[in-house]
């Protein structure tokens, strides 16, 4: 597990010798679970490529969807993880806002105990020894990072840019004592909805934020519309128009992953995941004609034309569920 480029790929390439897509960009390429065996120390190894939070393509709660689908699925039939891989950049040379959330993801899903989950740095070969020593140490002496952690039973290990670095990593985790982890015991055991683990609450907080700014910029965005209109200024309806459409668009896809979040496990694998698109697709489509007469539209009298259209009603509607 760990953020876009911090190495999860390129680690499995080197151990097992598999073709994993490995990215040299800002894009993800680990969009769903890659599932890789080989053979070490005459035993066979199955590696497991999780798609990182923050991803270019998908949001957290999709991300966090596949990730507790398949762990709870393999526990359920009676298969556990011997160890948990987090994968941290050494290079970094702050904490971005983006690798904590991952760091916190992965503790969440791990749950209270983590003696099965193996801290590593990587990107060593791309830093001055002293200095990554440095961030190493922060790192490892901070609460928030991964001191908190460490006291709570994980192990730590530096992951050098050779296979017998990374061969060492899965000898170490080797030794560690297969267990549940929290998201598994929460969602088969205890039956939760995945809103309700402890990873999907932090998602589901985020999402809820998310929604309430959204809904407060399409409501500030309805009124200027108003007056917009009323002002007869075409140029300015267009921008808001467009502006509009994003918020709402924007707002439905938040709202579709609370949903997600809201399912129990037997939903999550229904692959028929029921939507409310009745108003929504109704008002997008009423959003879309509006935006196009304004565009056509001339800087004259539009004011009774757009009337007609209005979508006051039908937003007020949506915003209210």
């Amino acid at each position: 597990m760990g953020s876009t480029g911090v190495g999860k790929s390129s680690f499995i390439r080197l151990v097992s010798g598999s073709d994993v897509e490995v990215g040299d960009g800002l894009a993800s390429q680990t969009h769903l679970l890659q599932s890789v065996t080989f053979t070490h120390e005459n035993r066979g190894i199955t590696l497991l490529d999780t798609p990182g939070f923050n991803d270019t393509n998908r949001s957290d709660a999709d991300v966090l969807n596949v990730i507790a689908d398949h762990f709870s699925e393999s526990y359920a039939n009676g298969r556990q993880f011997a160890a948990v891989l987090y994968f941290h950049r050494i290079s970094d040379n702050r904490m971005s806002g983006s690798s904590l959330n991952n760091m916190k993801m992965c503790e969440a899903i791990c749950g209270d105990d983590l003696s099965n989950l193996v801290i590593c740095t990587t990107m060593w070969d791309q830093v001055d020894q002293q200095a990554g020593e440095a961030r190493e140490q922060e790192l490892c002496g901070t609460e928030m990072f991964f001191g908190g952690m460490l006291k709570r039973g994980a192990k730590y290990a530096r992951l050098e840019n050779t296979r017998e670095s990374a061969l060492r990593l899965i000898s170490q985790a080797l030794e560690l004592c297969p267990r549940p982890l929290g998201i598994q015991r929460e969602m088969v055991d205890n039956r939760m909805a995945l809103g309700h683990t402890a990873a999907g609450s932090r998602v589901d907080r985020r999402l809820l934020e998310l929604e309430q700014k959204r809904v407060a910029e399409l409501r500030k965005a309805e009124e200027e519309m108003k007056l917009a209109a009323a002002e007869q200024d075409v140029e300015l309806q267009r921008e808001l128009a467009n502006d509009r459409l994003a918020y709402f668009e924007s707002l439905q896809r938040i709202r579709e992953d609370r949903e997600t979040l809201a399912r129990q496990l037997e939903q999550l694998k229904n692959a028929d995941l029921a939507r409310r698109r009745g108003s929504y697709w109704k008002l997008k489509q009423l959003m879309r004609r509006r935006s196009k007469m304004l565009e056509k539209s001339q800087a004259s009298g539009p004011a009774e034309q757009l009337e007609q259209m209005s979508t006051t009603g039908a937003l007020s509607s949506y915003l209210a569920k």
